[in-house]
């Protein structure tokens, strides 16, 4: 019996503490099915909207039916927050103008055209999976 208590605890509590969860990027009103979608994952606001120094960096392609969509799994508990661009040429990076607007489609977490910061785009993983329909802006 007393096996069994500790067992049930220790299932508990590596449930609550190692509960990892998953998101689901739904992307939708790409321009054309050319290239590839670049999700940039930034967590707890580290070096947010710094493009070389992130979470995770994840490509997909490819885009379909000017779609695409993102899954990314095994998140532990945290705050994150996203970019997704649409990379029209595939070699990786947000194309800026001079001025720095971008020059491919993009979006992030919080699907809004305010000035992403973390805290305006953060969301939280408790274990449970999210799903994210966001539609990318052209500026």
């Amino acid at each position: 019996m007393k096996a069994l208590i500790i067992f049930t605890i220790s299932i508990i509590f590596s449930t609550t503490i190692f509960s990892q969860g998953k998101i689901t990027i739904n992307i939708s009103g790409l321009e054309s099915n050319k290239g590839q979608v670049v999700v940039v994952l930034y967590k707890n606001g580290q070096k947010f909207g710094n493009f070389e120094e992130y979470y995770k960096k994840q490509i997909h392609k490819p885009i379909v039916g000017k779609k695409a969509f993102i899954y990314i799994d095994n998140l532990p508990k945290g705050e994150y927050s996203f970019v997704v661009f649409h990379d029209e040429n595939s070699d990786g990076e947000l194309e800026k103008a001079w001025y720095g607007m971008p020059k491919e489609g993009i979006t992030n977490s919080g699907n809004h055209m305010k000035r992403p910061n973390f805290d305006n785009t953060k969301f939280t993983i408790t274990g449970n999976d999210q799903v994210f329909n966001l539609n990318i802006k052209y500026l």
